[in-house]
């Protein structure tokens, strides 16, 4: 019994002294239990509230300018990744460790880390921060580590980034370490919107008629930076940047001009892409008068203003009882003394004979016509044509193109242009007159532009 006793006793000794071994080398090992990386929400920040003095002693010192990042100083942008450094310094060390996170105003976790040294650090506390590695805590002085952040896709305005650090002193154990508490304040960057107009383009313009579009173009920070270009306009318009988005584009557009013209403006704020506004601005005709002189007597006239009401009493309505008679090329008559008008419509193209008690000047408003847009048909023989020009120029530049057929053409002077003998006693052929002409076959004439 007695030797039973005494190995019992030797057996519950042994234990003692193998359980106090374990529980010195539990509170030893302590000092370095963390080597391999904080077991998470150790950072201080507001939503972690706990720092690493809750497992090394001591108070926790406050430190500037120990998380430094490529972020722009203007702040981050949405959904942009960016690279984060931490780098605890103290002279004399040679073991470091760290942990780092992200939080809003409200102390939420916001963003993406990301790790960038595999070896030496990793992600802790279900990703939302990042610690050391055993590999990650040798320095000399200093330690830093990297690690990337990608800011959230929806921005949660202003982040901090908030880290705890340990400068250790490598006893072993949990005392005589120094935890360093450590931020970063991140604004958001300010969005860029991108400029626009704000006016809508004026489409049509009138010829012989002043038009106006008054330009206005605006941006999200203001209109002081706005810069409006005009790289795509017809010549008669002239455009001004007024600055602060206002422009216009000004001009009178001629007869020649009737058609369609392409406009590009384009504003920027020297930011954003520039912004266009494209448009056609179509040039109708606009309202003319021709003054035509009528001698007493006969004369051939013509004009090359359409009408709105093209009737013969309509037109001649001003100088009415001062004339005798008109006639067309088929011999169809206005005689107005007698309340006779067979010829109906002045129609553009055509040249009229007309005689006149005294001489007068007819006034025939609306519409220039474009020359070149308004051919002609002549029938064989004789016929009387028009001049759709609205300057003189000389007849066998004129007729150049049917000229082969030309046999005689007169003015209502009665001057006479004959090509076949090089004869050109008409010269010009002048705004407001008629000619009578001759030809061997039916041919079309059209006019070259003003």
């Amino acid at each position: 019994m007695l030797y039973k006793k005494k190995k019992t006793m030797k057996n519950v000794n042994l234990y003692l002294i193998l359980s106090f071994a374990a529980i010195v080398m539990i509170i030893t090992t302590s000092g370095i239990l963390y080597s391999g990386g904080s077991p998470g929400g150790k950072t201080g920040s507001p939503g972690d509230v706990s720092n690493c003095t809750q497992c090394h002693s001591g108070t926790p010192v406050t430190n500037t300018g120990w998380i430094t990042s490529n972020i722009p100083p203007a702040g981050y942008t949405a959904g942009t990744t960016y690279n984060i450094s931490v780098t605890a310094t103290q002279a004399g060390i040679t073991k470091f460790g760290f942990e780092c996170t992200a939080e809003d105003a409200f102390g939420s976790k916001v963003g993406t880390l990301g790790i960038l040294m595999g070896a030496q650090t990793q992600l802790a506390n279900n990703n939302h921060s990042v610690t050391h590695k055993t590999a990650g805590t040798n320095g000399s002085g200093s330690k830093t580590w990297v690690f990337s952040w990608t800011a959230p896709s929806a921005s949660t305005g202003t982040v901090t980034f908030y880290a705890a650090c340990n400068t250790a002193n490598g006893n072993g154990n949990n005392s005589g370490d120094v935890i360093h508490l450590t931020n970063m304040v991140v604004p958001v960057a300010p969005i860029n919107t991108a400029p626009f107009f704000v006016s809508t383009p004026v489409i049509e313009a009138t010829a012989d008629q002043a038009y106006l579009y008054s330009i206005q173009a605006n941006d999200g920070e203001g209109t002081s930076n706005l810069v409006i270009t005009c790289p795509v306009k017809p010549s008669w318009l002239t455009f001004a940047d007024a600055g602060n988005g206002l422009a216009s584009l000004t001009g009178t557009p001629l007869s020649a001009n009737v058609g369609s013209h392409s406009v590009q403006l384009q504003v920027s704020d020297g930011t954003a892409p520039a912004v266009s506004q494209s448009f056609n601005i179509t040039v109708i005709p606009g309202s003319q008068t021709q003054n035509i002189g009528l001698v007493q007597g006969w004369s051939i006239f013509s004009t090359y203003i359409a009408p709105v009401d093209s009737l013969f009493p309509t037109v001649f309505a001003q100088i009415v009882d001062s004339v005798a008679i008109v006639k067309d090329g088929d011999g169809a008559v206005y005689w107005p003394q007698f309340g006779v008008n067979a010829i109906g419509s002045m129609i553009i193209g055509k040249g009229y004979q007309i005689k006149m008690f005294d001489a007068q000047t007819l006034a025939v408003s609306g519409t220039a016509v474009a020359p070149e847009a308004t051919p002609i048909s002549i029938n064989q023989g004789w016929g009387i044509i028009g001049y759709l020009r609205q300057t003189a120029a000389s007849a066998v530049t004129m007729m150049s193109s049917i000229v082969a057929n030309i046999d005689i053409m007169k003015n209502g002077a009665g001057q006479v242009y004959w090509p076949q003998f090089g004869v050109n006693a008409i010269g010009d052929m002048m705004p407001g007159e008629g000619y009578q002409i001759k030809l061997s076959s039916a041919q079309v004439l059209t006019y070259p532009a003003n």
